[in-house]
């Protein structure tokens, strides 16, 4: 298998925010809050929200 680098990320679930320090073939993977996984959104807490939660959230935000 062949990790592309550029499009790989890294989140840590925790109950405190925490760095991660992930590295493959002495390159560093980008740490991000939230992720996009098989369309549901994955929180730091470790939350997942579905895309139609975002869409409701986002028209609620738009109404207000």
């Amino acid at each position: 298998m062949k990790i592309n680098i550029d499009n790989t990320e890294v989140m840590t679930i925790s109950r405190e925010e925490k760095e991660s320090n992930v590295f493959i073939a002495n390159q560093q993977l980008k740490q991000v809050k939230n992720l996009t996984y098989l369309g549901s959104l994955i929180s730091p807490d470790g939350r997942i929200n579905t895309k139609l939660q975002q869409r409701c959230n986002k028209v609620n935000q738009i109404i207000s």
